[in-house]
C-alpha cells in the first residue's frame, strides 16, 4: 500500500522523485527498497525518478540514511509516506535527522488492516498500536 500510494502521488504530480529505503529481511533476497522500486517501475514510474537506500535495518536508520540523500539532493520539502500506525514515529525520526532544514509533510498510506478510529477491533490493531507506543516514546526522548 505504501509503494502504490507513493506511485499515486507521483502520477498526480505531487512528487517528481521518490526515495525507497530498507534492507532485506532475508539476506539472500532483494532489499525492501529494491522491491518497492520494481513495483513503482511496473506501475509506470520512470527509473530515473527513483533512488534506493538499501542498507537501513530499522526506522532510525531509514531516517538517518534517507536524510543524507535528501540533503545531497538539496530538497526543501518531502512527503513522508508510510503505514498510518507508523507515521508518528517515522515523522519524529525524520524530524530528528532533518531538524528545520526540510519541511516534512505526513501522508499515511491507506491501510485496510489498521485505522486510528477502529484499531482496537482486531488483534493486529492491538499488536501494532501496542508495539509502536513505547517506540514513539523512545524516539521522542531522543529529540
Amino acid at each position: 500500500a505504501r509503494t502504490m500510494e507513493a506511485v499515486r502521488l507521483y502520477q498526480n504530480d505531487w512528487v517528481s522523485h521518490m526515495i525507497f529505503s530498507g534492507s532485506a529481511l532475508d539476506p539472500d533476497s532483494e532489499s525492501n527498497a529494491a522491491a518497492m522500486r520494481e513495483i513503482a517501475i511496473n506501475a509506470g514510474v520512470s527509473p530515473d525518478a527513483i533512488t534506493v537506500e538499501e542498507e537501513s535495518d530499522n526506522t532510525r536508520q531509514n531516517a538517518d540514511r534517507t536524510a543524507a540523500l535528501i540533503r545531497a539532493l538539496e530538497y526543501e520539502s518531502m512527503i513522508l509516506v508510510t503505514s498510518p500506525y507508523h507515521q508518528r514515529r517515522t515523522y519524529i525520526e525524520f524530524k530528528n535527522q532533518l531538524a528545520r532544514d526540510v519541511t516534512i509533510i505526513n501522508h499515511p498510506a491507506p491501510d485496510d488492516k489498521w485505522s486510528r478510529r477502529t484499531w482496537w477491533r482486531s488483534p493486529f490493531g492491538w499488536y501494532v498500536t501496542a508495539s509502536e507506543a513505547p517506540k514513539v516514546l523512545y524516539s521522542l526522548s531522543q529529540s
